[in-house]
């Protein structure tokens, strides 16, 4: 299991886009990070379609087409690792018993919550072998002066 999870605010910043854009749907898309021990480092983000042919506003699908590319860019990567990111609109950062069941075992994923005009919280968890999930510490690592707000 992870111990926490950094990302740069620039990767932070494209996941608050996503989410925004997407709005009143769910916004997804993959971050390709690596793995340092029980640490991980976001790098790259991904971002895709919420193709779900069910409800957007509560349930996300990714495009398989930036799946692939982004498990590709994974494997080129020495230590890489794929993240999947989605957005809750009007909800809280925490996974639903939809996002439980359709995760795979072992992997990471972080949430938005995201409202009309802002992005209110995103947070990190990660699915055990017995299918909860369990919290990850998040950190922004700031790289420029002008971060903020998730806003």
């Amino acid at each position: 299991m992870l111990d926490r999870i950094t990302a740069p605010d620039e990767v932070i910043g494209e996941l608050v886009r996503i989410a925004h854009q997407a709005y009143p749907e769910e916004g997804c898309a993959v971050i390709v990070g690596r793995a340092a021990g029980d640490h991980l480092i976001l790098e790259r983000v991904f971002a895709a379609d919420n193709v779900t042919p069910d409800d957007p506003r509560r349930k996300f699908r990714i495009d398989p087409e930036i799946l692939l590319r982004s498990q590709k860019a994974a494997r080129r990567s020495k230590h890489g690792v794929a993240v999947f990111f989605h957005s809750h609109p009007d909800h809280p950062a925490t996974p639903s018993e939809h996002d439980r069941k359709a995760a795979w075992p072992g992997a990471v994923h972080l949430i938005a919550s995201a409202g009309r005009d802002r992005v209110f919280d995103v947070a990190a968890f990660e699915l055990d072998g017995s299918g909860s999930f369990v919290p990850v510490s998040l950190e922004i690592e700031t790289r420029s002066a002008k971060m903020g707000a998730l806003t």
